[in-house]
């Protein structure tokens, strides 16, 4: 796998999608109440347990082959918000993380979610966060749930303010929610992460998001040679901060609106 980490827009994002709507006339069941946002820190060594650094010398399961409990396991930090009866299905999801920019010692970039599903779905709150390396471990990462808006400098934080309001994506239509790494990046020799899982509510199996190709948007301006992998330097250790779902960004939208996605179901 190609090592690539770049200040220039690089690539990686993150879909999701799904469900309908009740009717006006259809009475309204209340809604869980909504975590507020979490944060997991540092493993133990008891957690990561022994040959965490070491390439195992038995097979590694392909992504295709784990069951969704499998899936369940790698999450480091649950999402927010409970299922409600419009949320978007994880079934019904495409992403993309798409990396956006970096400084030193921190990479900034957003999980991008696309809705698949024929119907109108909602998204909401904070997604919850795990990896799987390319060796096939549970990464454990530290993650943080942070309120942020994206002001017009793209790359800065701006914490005031207040949550946004749940996203209803009609079909084919994206979120983003924004991520930053940062503290022990992954470097040469060590496992860097192959899958991102996205927890969209509490009871949703996570989305698998590739970190080794593009899905969702082909940017002609990425340095990287059609068909190269895309490495994404998240390591074992490596710190996530994810802000909430909500509608994407101006950049986001210049994206889709100048480059073609991928139909439905023809990600690589």
């Amino acid at each position: 796998m190609k090592r690539l980490v770049m200040s220039l827009p690089l690539a990686g994002l993150l879909l999701l999608t799904a469900c309908a709507s009740t009717g006006p006339s259809a009475p309204v069941a209340s809604s869980p109440t909504p975590n507020p946002p979490g944060a997991v820190g540092q493993a133990t060594e008891e957690e990561v347990g022994a040959g965490w650094d070491e390439v195992p010398d038995t097979p590694i399961p392909d992504e295709a082959d784990l069951s969704d409990a499998e899936r369940v396991e790698f999450l480091r930090l649950p999402a927010t918000d409970a299922a409600g009866p419009a949320s978007c299905r994880p079934e019904d999801l495409t992403g993309q993380l798409r990396y956006w920019d970096a400084a030193l010692g921190h990479r900034f970039g957003s999980i991008l979610l696309r809705n698949d599903a024929d119907t109108d779905c909602t998204l909401s709150g904070f997604p919850g966060l795990g990896a799987r390396g390319e060796w096939g471990n549970k990464f454990h990462v530290e993650a943080e749930q942070e309120l942020y808006h994206r002001p017009k400098e793209r790359l800065a934080r701006d914490v005031d303010g207040e949550a946004p309001p749940p996203v209803t994506l009609a079909p084919g239509e994206i979120a983003e929610a924004y991520l930053e790494w940062t503290g022990a990046l992954a470097g040469s020799g060590s496992e860097w992460a192959q899958t991102l899982y996205v927890q969209t509510d509490r009871e949703a199996t996570p989305v698998a998001v590739p970190m080794d190709r593009q899905v969702i948007v082909e940017d002609p301006q990425d340095p990287m040679a059609e068909g190269e992998p895309l490495s994404i330097d998240i390591g074992m250790f490596t710190k996530l901060r994810v802000g909430p779902f909500e509608a994407p960004g101006e950049h986001v939208l210049r994206l889709v609106g100048e480059y073609e996605l991928l139909p439905p179901g023809d990600t690589p």
